[in-house]
């Protein structure tokens, strides 16, 4: 084998890892000596001050380096054995003992000089229990385990730290002298960073904390510039895209905003002006809106829908749910009905020939506005002019579904919307492609949920307040995590709760809901709980996002330990949607910290923007957004919560690139170019038209 190693050469031919290790480091998604090199740890453990015999503590975690004296191994019972090693140095001896690994005895000699880590006791004589160990050949060797600051990763069954420590150490020793320097050299000069081949040196094996963390801002620096250099070409090439203009001058969407019922916030009307001058633009918009629960913004994807109509042409609105399409489409059909607006319902559930009748009227131009769920991006769905695609709660939705819709027209105009609020960092990650528009104020009337977290014991009062509300007139939800029992989680499940339900308000009218239902039946749930002929609703999170039933004042949501921050507000925000005071009751008797962090966050935040600030923090990044859902590898090192300065400076370095070099053409540009394509190549592709 060659003494220097490529970086795109597979794993499987590095000496000593062989088939099996192969197969559990592609586990870990390590496949070439790239990934290896880039599997950074978790943490780090600092084994590097030596202790003397004569000074060590009995509980302490300790190095000690001595020269081996004595080997022995001992049977205790038939399938126990013990394992002794004496070791000295200039002050004692101690003895390092292993349970049960007769072979470490074989593994030394006498007069050798060994290295090892672990927890000292004292039990008629000084011991350190299953050490962690490493022979030194000589005073100059340098130690991997033991005797220096040592990584630990993440690892998978059968797969060792030794083992992994190992290899990684190796091929590190093996590399080239140089690797490619893609951050601009006025940066790299400024922040005094390390060269990117030591760097990665030092992440892995520093020689001390403060090397480690240079090391790390670099390595920082590479992932957030190569990651905003991906959303900020996609920008790029979305400006220089040709679309359809779409002019405010149609009757219709001047008499529907003059006869709507309501006045819209001032920020509803600020959202309404950005996106209305985004479609006169014959550039393609790509714009994100983002709103709290019950923030308005569905009236003004109407209000563009509407415009898209009136310059005759059609738009699409694709939703992650049938239920949540459904009132979509009822919604909008009932606010457009007047304006002689044709608003179609495409979803899987509905019967072959309906679908086939809607398809060839959408294709035909004689429908105006689709809307539906995935049924939206069948081959067999053709519009005839699609100018506004509209996709709701889009986290939701994969990369190429967005693409696929995106594909059904010619350079269409893009909205997406969401209720789930987004950090400003995540926005500038996951959505950096995107212009963002915020509707950060409620409609009049609408008032906080009071939230309550109930011990198990204590739910009766909240039932008791349910039963009150339903007495007064109002509605209830009550929302279960599971559909059917599970024998590991002792979760209460919603159907063997609903007859529980149902002899607890003995004389009213229940309803059950959830994912598994066929279409038909779910919408006759809510259209029997929307016209308030249904007073309890039992359901799973199909009633997450967009459910819009105003008389709803009460919400009990049983284990509600086991829902996510973002999950639990927007369940919240399907009641008090009517001025009238709600109340959202959280059951649970969470065992972990962080469960119980969220109820109390819960108690506390009815604000969305600030409540996702915590999720964030609580769950980081790569759980509250995956980013390879958005076509965008994950971050190895970047925290968006602390790196925060870091992404800002970043994403002004990389548009002054674009703005200079958008092809990455310039000498100084290639080598950024070249890594960039070797990443990025793939999923550029696919988050280009997504």
């Amino acid at each position: 084998m060659k003494n220097i190693i490529n970086l795109k050469d597979s794993i499987q031919y590095l000496k000593g890892v062989g088939p099996q290790r192969t197969g559990l480091l592609n586990k870990l998604g390590v496949k070439t000596v790239e990934d290896l090199i880039r599997y950074f740890p978790r943490a780090w453990q600092d084994r590097s001050h030596l202790t003397e015999i004569r000074d060590i503590e009995s509980g302490a975690i300790t190095t000690l380096c001595g020269l081996v004296r004595m080997r022995s191994t001992f049977r205790v019972r038939s399938n126990f054995n013990i394992t002794r090693v004496v070791l000295e140095d200039n002050t004692g001896r101690i003895e390092a003992t292993w349970f049960n690994q007769p072979y470490m005895r074989t593994r030394f000699q006498d007069g050798q000089r060994v290295m090892v880590h672990g927890k000292v006791e004292f039990n008629r004589t000084w011991r350190i229990m299953n050490p962690e160990c490493e022979i030194m050949e000589d005073e100059t060797e340098n130690p991997i385990h033991t005797g220096r600051i040592v990584p630990i990763y993440p690892l998978t069954a059968k797969l060792t730290q030794r083992v992994l420590r190992n290899t990684i150490y190796t091929v590190l020793s093996r590399l080239p002298r140089s690797l490619p320097e893609i951050i601009p050299p006025t940066v790299v000069r400024k922040n005094n960073f390390p060269p990117a081949d030591r760097a990665v040196n030092d992440i892995h094996f520093p020689p001390n904390f403060q090397a480690r963390d240079q090391a790390r801002q670099r390595l920082v620096w590479e992932e957030l510039l190569l990651q905003q250099l991906a959303v900020g070409r996609l920008r790029y090439q979305y400006q220089q895209s040709e679309g359809t203009a779409l002019k405010r001058d149609g009757a219709r969407l001047e008499k529907f905003i003059s006869h709507l019922p309501f006045e819209l916030t001032s920020a509803q009307v600020r959202a309404r002006d950005r996106i209305f001058h985004d479609l006169a633009s014959s550039r393609p918009m790509h714009r994100l809106l983002q709103g709290d629960v019950g923030s308005g913004k569905t009236i003004i994807a109407v209000l563009a829908m509407l415009l898209a109509v009136d310059s005759g042409r059609q738009a699409a609105l694709m939703a992650p749910t049938e239920v949540l399409a459904a009132q979509h489409y009822m919604n909008i059909k009932q606010l457009l009905d007047s304006c002689g607006v044709n608003v179609e319902l495409i979803v899987s559930g509905s019967p072959a020939p309906e679908r086939q009748r809607i398809r060839d009227r959408l294709a035909g131009g004689e429908i105006n506005i689709a809307v539906g769920t995935h049924a939206l991006i069948q081959p067999s769905v053709v519009f005839n002019h699609l100018a506004l695609a509209v996709i709701d709660e889009q986290h939701r939705f994969g990369v190429e579904q967005r693409a696929m819709l995106k594909a059904k027209g010619q350079q269409p105009h893009v909205l997406v919307m969401t209720a789930t609020p987004i950090p400003r960092t995540l926005s500038m990650t996951v959505y950096g492609d995107l212009d963002v528009t915020t509707i950060n104020e409620l409609p009049p009337g609408r008032r906080p949920v009071q939230t309550r977290w109930l011990a198990r014991a204590d739910s009766r009062m909240a039932y008791k307040q349910a039963a009150a509300a339903v007495e007064s007139g109002r509605q209830v939800y009550v929302i279960f995590p599971l559909i059917e029992e599970s024998e590991k989680m002792d979760l209460k499940a919603l159907n063997s709760e609903y007859a529980h339900l149902c002899k607890m308000f003995k004389g009213r009218k229940l309803g059950l809901l959830h994912g598994r239902m066929k279409a038909c039946e779910k919408e006759k749930v809510m259209v029997e709980f929307r016209a308030g002929e249904i007073e309890i609703l039992a359901a799973t999170t199909v009633v997450e996002v967009g459910v819009d039933v105003p008389n709803a004042t009460v919400m009990v949501i049983e284990n509600a330990d086991r829902f996510g921050l973002a999950q639990l507000h927007q369940l919240r925000g399907r009641i008090g949607r009517g001025g009238h005071e709600g109340f959202c009751f959280l059951i649970a008797n969470p065992t972990m910290a962080e469960g119980k962090t969220r109820m109390e966050i819960m108690t506390r935040i009815t604000d969305g923007f600030q409540l996702a600030e915590e999720d964030l923090a609580l769950r980081g990044p790569g759980e509250f957004f995956g980013l390879s859902q958005h076509g965008l590898p994950e971050f190895k090192l970047a925290d968006l919560s602390r790196d925060a300065a870091c992404l800002v400076e970043v994403r002004e370095t990389v548009q002054e690139i674009i703005r200079q070099d958008p092809d990455l053409q310039k000498p100084e540009n290639r080598e950024l170019g070249r890594v960039y394509a070797d990443i990025y190549g793939a999923s550029e592709s696919r988050v280009r038209s997504g």
